[in-house]
């Protein structure tokens, strides 16, 4: 996904603690890629891998339970509810997010056993206000 584009991009990562088998996670990641394409979100894409596995014949390899989300800042609340909602129907989940936007950046690790809603509401309120802001050089 290009990175120049101005428009705040969410790298996401779940994080199943190992108990999910390689297949689980790619039909998990999968289900949720499909799930995001519904909202208004510019787009969702699987994030590449730089290390291929031995024996693939693809140049290219997709990360496990890894994907990059291109969307407005008007609809960052809304993927992140949905994001949040996703999480307390699994267990053992959690999600590694990023949000970037130009040079400002931000990392959360979301588990729901962890952490509060309203404390999710307010870090969205935080990025979402932070992202009109230029990055400090």
């Amino acid at each position: 996904m290009p990175t120049d584009t101005g428009i705040p991009r969410i790298q996401l990562q779940i994080d199943s603690d190992n108990q999910l088998l390689p297949d689980e996670l790619d039909r998990l990641t999968r289900l949720l890629r499909r799930d995001l394409s519904e909202l208004e979100v510019e787009s969702v894409e699987f994030t590449h891998s730089s290390s291929v596995p031995t024996g693939a014949k693809s140049v290219e390899a997709v990360a496990l339970g890894s994907l990059a989300i291109a969307v407005l800042p008007v609809a960052i609340p809304k993927v992140i509810e949905f994001l949040r909602d996703w999480l307390m129907r699994g267990e053992n989940r959690t999600l590694k997010l990023k949000l970037q936007v130009g040079g400002n950046a931000a990392e959360i690790e979301c588990n729901p056993s962890t952490i509060a809603t309203n404390d999710i509401e307010l870090l969205v309120a935080k990025l979402t206000g932070a992202l009109g802001k230029p990055a400090n050089t």
